[in-house]
């Protein structure tokens, strides 16, 4: 379903309610739990698509800045004291004689849309475990300058500001700002942020400035920062800036097919994409290990005055294995541990969680000449399931930690599956 689809079912839902509406209130005077129509994603059969339903925002204190316990929105919003500064943007809303309300432009949409998703994901943290506070803030319409690439048609988590920021959608498809699957994906950018990237930024600001979303995408023009020179960092801090630039991405793109269970969500709103990121494709066993970030550093490096610039695509290649992974993760959990299929999602998500408390451990941890291991996923779930993991869990977990192995190498450097004892179940044995 592309832009224009969206906006014919929007102006059918509009024109539907309209006939059939009650005088419109003052929308600032709507509050507490609120019936409103958003598009929301549908997975049937294996097939995707967007559909007008009637949903419930919850605890709003004002519907006429669709703002509340979770959500609070800024219009162009600039950057002041490390937080989001400007006017709130006006919603416009029908009230029909069910008492479900119908947005009355594209903006009121999307903030309805957003403020409901910002809802149902910190619901979801926290079932997870995770203390979110709330209103989640929120930049729409957001002016960038200096890259050129991100002006448009991108949306991102700043660290600083602790907000989801959203530029302008100016492609005919389904705009970012209602896209379950990304929006999904950039909160998940806050916990990784919370967990990895906001704590090394207070030992390591270097790398760090360079680690969340809000420098790659914004360095040169949002807000008054410093920018930092490209050359500060040395291979190693390269190396584990890449990789962790990477897992952030996979593991971003896991949470949103988790959330929406599209492994192709990104196709809505950023189809030139999907080719490279989809999770529908079967989990490969071949990722980029530790030889292929030294030598895309080593390349980017020797080429580019920001190295750090250079290797924005390849990030991506080192972060969707790890999603394609997790995503057959749940499948297996699903066969082999009789789980339905949301609590294995739950299962292989609290995972998540604690690995990357584990990552942002280790991280802190690293001196100079020290480095991330790109196994260190593989390893922790095979360590996380110690004593209960099926056989096939086991196989496909040594299938990726022997992948970077050579036909040269002798079977005794390889890991393997054993059987425990007087157990059903396998445990991965390192050479």
């Amino acid at each position: 379903m592309n832009f224009s689809r969206i906006s014919m079912l929007f102006l059918g839902a509009f024109l539907l309610a309209f006939t059939g509406c009650k005088p419109a209130p003052n929308e600032q005077t709507a509050n507490g739990d609120l019936a409103v129509q958003i598009p929301l994603s549908e997975v049937s059969n294996g097939n995707s698509e967007y559909l007008l339903k009637t949903v419930t925002l919850k605890d709003v204190s004002n519907l006429r800045e669709v703002r509340g316990k979770y959500a609070q929105f800024f219009y162009a919003p600039g950057l002041v004291e490390g937080r989001l500064s400007g006017g709130s943007p006006i919603a416009y809303f029908a009230r029909t004689k069910n008492e479900t309300y119908i947005a009355k432009d594209a903006l009121s949409l999307q903030m309805a849309t957003l403020y409901y998703h910002m809802q149902s994901l910190m619901t979801w943290a926290q079932d997870l475990g995770i203390t979110v506070k709330g209103p989640f803030q929120i930049g729409l319409n957001t002016k960038i300058k200096g890259d050129e690439s991100v002006q448009a048609n991108n949306a991102f988590y700043d660290g600083r500001s602790k907000a989801m920021i959203f530029v302008p959608y100016t492609d005919r498809e389904m705009p970012i700002s209602v896209n379950a699957g990304i929006i999904a994906h950039e909160f998940f950018h806050s916990i990784f942020y919370s967990k990895v990237l906001g704590p090394l930024s207070k030992k390591h600001v270097t790398i760090s400035q360079r680690l969340s979303d809000e420098n790659v995408h914004s360095l040169e023009g949002w807000g008054k920062h410093k920018k930092i020179a490209a050359g500060n960092l040395s291979e190693v801090e390269l190396f584990n800036e890449t990789y962790l630039r990477g897992i952030n991405e996979g593991l971003a793109d896991f949470w949103g097919w988790a959330y929406t269970d599209d492994p192709d969500f990104i196709k809505w709103s950023l189809p030139a994409h999907v080719k490279k990121r989809s999770l529908n494709k079967p989990a490969q066993v071949m990722y980029k290990t530790d030889q292929d970030i030294e030598t895309a550093v080593v390349e980017a490096r020797s080429i580019a005055d920001d190295p750090s610039q250079a290797l924005s695509n390849f990030v991506y290649d080192v972060g969707t294995p790890y999603a394609r992974f997790l995503k057959e993760l749940v499948t297996v959990k699903m066969k082999n541990e009789g789980l339905m299929r949301a609590d294995a999602k739950k299962a292989v998500s609290q995972f998540v969680i604690r690995f990357i408390e584990h990552l942002g451990h280790d991280a802190l941890a690293l001196n100079k000449s020290e480095r991330l291991s790109t196994q260190s996923l593989f390893k922790a779930v095979a360590e996380a399931d110690a004593g209960r993991q099926s056989q096939e869990q086991c196989e496909l977990i040594i299938q990726y930690l022997n992948s970077p192995l050579q036909k040269e190498d002798v079977i005794a450097a390889k890991y393997t599956c054993e059987k425990e004892e007087n157990v059903d179940s396998y445990k991965v044995v390192a050479p």
